[in-house]
């Protein structure tokens, strides 16, 4: 197999010099750069596969770069490496889709090392040859939203808010369910006004909406299965903020803020394309005892954590977002890089399920994850019980 290719750029020579350090070994093709020109020169004539970059450089800073190396190389895995100080920028880059994933400065060597092999690890498996086959055996995939489309050109071009909450104002569906949203527990905001809700949610919030809605549409607005689905992406969404900020005593970064709305996004696919066998699965558990997830295995030749990865990846959704879809059944896999928000979302979409009494649908509470958080279940129950009065029910 062909190595893969990395290529850092930081304009602190002492930086490069302790990458160089710890990747003298490694399984990969490095380079390193210490300005942004002098990177596209390497990228012109080596094979690279990812780009990490600071985003603080004299000349051409690393928002730049990516840029450049976007529109070029449109295959490279862009990583955005900063400084604290640089948070609000750099969620801006993976707004407009510049960065996939960002990494703070200073770092754990290893924890660099298990990123970069996550990513590998993600980028292998969602564009391997087999995925592949069996994507290209489904008779029909969801193509993205021309809402979406829009509304990823205006972020791109830096249009200001104002000018994007006209674009939505034309949408009422949207406008809607926007609303709801930023005026649900998970934001808190009291808002009538569009503008004022994409300024308390977020630009990449915002497109997850317009995203599901534009799937959820295109699948069968009327299906009872799509009705419930919205009613479980909308409370694990929900969930997922209050869960995450109660077990690691911290705010949700808004570049996780719609990994519950996305995270079974492959039911969708799957209803889309298999209606039949998703009605016999639903069927199943009001008498078999094995889980959801066995039962999809037993009648799928793919599962939805796959597919929703899947799609998510290839649509360029950020990679925390991508992971919460592939890894919430699987959330302490070695690969997994943002375990805090897959474990998230492992935890409330078992709730949300309790929650609107779908119990068939859970599968068991992981023990593994239990034991990572060194927390027993009656501690999460009541969590659950202490959040309930804050749950908004959003009907489609």
């Amino acid at each position: 197999m062909e190595k893969k290719g990395i290529l850092f750029v930081d304009d602190e020579k002492q930086i490069l010099k302790a990458l160089r350090r710890l990747f003298i070994q490694s399984e990969y093709d490095t380079y390193y750069a210490d300005n942004g020109n002098e990177a596209l020169e390497i990228m012109e004539s080596a094979n690279i596969d990812l780009l990490i970059t600071d985003v603080r450089m004299p000349g051409m800073d690393g928002f730049e770069l990516m840029k450049r190396v976007k529109e070029t190389y449109p295959s490279v895995v862009r990583v955005a490496l900063s400084g604290y100080t640089d948070s609000n920028r750099i969620y801006k880059a993976l707004e407009e889709n510049l960065a996939r994933l960002y990494l703070f400065k200073p770092w754990d060597n290893m924890e660099l090392v298990n990123i970069i092999n996550g990513i590998f690890y993600l980028e292998e498996t969602l564009k391997s040859n087999e995925l592949f086959e069996l994507i290209n055996s489904i008779d029909e995939l969801p193509s993205l939203p021309n809402l979406y489309t829009k509304l990823c050109r205006m972020i791109e071009a830096d249009e200001d808010v104002s000018t994007i909450s006209k674009l939505l104002d034309e949408d009422a569906a949207i406008s809607s369910r926007v609303l709801r949203i930023a005026n649900s527990a998970f934001y808190g905001s009291r808002t009538g006004s569009i503008n004022q809700a994409i300024m308390y949610i977020g630009l990449s919030n915002v497109r997850s909406i317009i995203l599901t809605n534009g799937i959820l549409n295109s699948v069968n607005k009327g299906n009872e299965y799509i009705k419930d689905l919205w009613k479980h992406f909308s409370t694990t969404n929900q969930l997922s903020k209050m869960f995450f900020e109660k077990i690691f005593d911290k705010k949700m970064p808004p570049i996780y803020g719609s990994a519950g709305l996305l995270h079974d996004i492959g039911k969708l696919v799957i209803i889309k394309n298999n209606k039949e066998e998703y009605e016999k699965i639903s069927k199943d558990l009001e008498t078999s005892d094995e889980t959801y997830s066995e039962l999809e295995k037993n009648v799928l030749d793919i599962g939805h954590e796959l597919l929703g990865g899947y799609l998510l990846n290839w649509w360029g959704i950020p990679v925390p977002i991508v992971e919460a879809a592939l890894f919430h059944h699987d959330p302490l896999n070695d690969n997994c890089i943002y375990k805090d928000l897959a474990i998230t979302v492992n935890i409330a979409n078992y709730y949300s399920w309790e929650f609107l009494g779908m119990e068939k649908y859970q599968d068991p509470m992981s023990l593994e994850v239990l034991d990572y958080l060194k927390l027993e279940k009656d501690v999460l129950d009541g969590y659950f019980e202490s959040f309930k009065d804050e749950i908004k029910v959003m009907e489609w």
